[in-house]
């Protein structure tokens, strides 16, 4: 196995692209890091998500109450 190849390709992976920031670096199979960060993401949005609609609802709850 060619190491020198290997190495160049794992700098590769990480040079800043010229496109979109958002898109990933092209890479073959994604990392575990990567699945989790990406699942990680999606949860704090819903738990963001979740706390505005159950605050949304306290005010509204106390709204009716007065």
């Amino acid at each position: 196995m060619n190491t020198s190849s290997s190495t160049s390709y794992l700098f590769d992976s990480y040079r800043p692209s010229y496109g979109d920031p958002l898109t990933p670096p092209p890479t073959i199979r994604k990392s575990w890091y990567v699945k989790m960060q990406t699942r990680l993401a999606t949860l704090a949005v819903f738990i963001f998500v979740f706390c505005i609609v159950i605050s949304i609802i306290l005010v509204l709850a106390n709204w009716h109450k007065i």
